[in-house]
């Protein structure tokens, strides 16, 4: 099974070192714990003890916080650590992708669905993506088909983890991670193993 992340820390207290940070971490926490379509500036200035205009100084508006979580959740990927820890070849580069595509799955069963869901031109998203494709370019394949590679990896991990961790929140609201663990991860592993013998055989 995939070791989980640690979880983002939630502030203690805002009053007085209201950030942009700080309010992506409470919303973030509000997420896992209600929901994103619960999510409102509204109750993450009340989370915050502090009035709904001070985080107009830090975010513009909803749309504004939710990029900003999806760009935490791509900083909590680590994808360039992530690439550097799997070697040289393409199938323990991209094996070591998904499975950390799974953890940040593990770690925010909630909010993960906003990074598979974020627009893949968002200026976060596609530097993440690119990041991707350009260490895959340097592996012997071209541009074209590294972005095939990804676009097919990724497809399988956020379509494959929305589907598998959303159902489960009902079931162990408690622990959604929990039984997303002992219920997907074997599936998961499968999965990987079958897109890359797809790969192969028509790369």
């Amino acid at each position: 099974m995939a070791n989980s992340q640690a979880p983002t820390q939630r502030p203690t207290s805002a009053r007085g070192t209201l950030t942009r940070d700080v309010i992506v971490t409470t919303a973030i926490s509000r997420i896992e714990a209600e929901g994103a379509d619960r999510l409102t500036m509204r109750a993450v200035a009340a989370e915050l003890d502090c009035a709904v205009m001070s985080l107009y100084t830090h975010v513009k508006n909803r749309d504004d916080l939710i990029a900003g979580v999806v760009a935490r959740l791509i900083a909590e990927l680590n994808i360039p650590a992530v690439i550097q820890s799997a070697g040289g070849d393409w199938e323990t580069v991209t094996t070591a992708v998904l499975r950390a595509y799974f953890n940040l799955a593990l770690t925010f069963p909630r909010s993960f669905a906003l990074l598979a869901l974020a627009p893949a031109d968002a200026d976060h998203v596609t530097e993440h993506l690119d990041s991707i494709v350009t260490h895959l370019a340097t592996l012997g394949f071209t541009e074209e088909r590294a972005r095939i590679i990804l676009d097919t990896a990724d497809a399988f991990a956020t379509g494959f983890l929305i589907v598998r961790a959303q159902p489960s929140l009902p079931r162990r609201a408690n622990n959604p991670a929990e039984d997303l663990a002992e219920s997907a991860w074997p599936a998961y592993e499968a999965g990987i193993e079958i897109l890359l013998a797809g790969i192969r055989a028509r790369m």
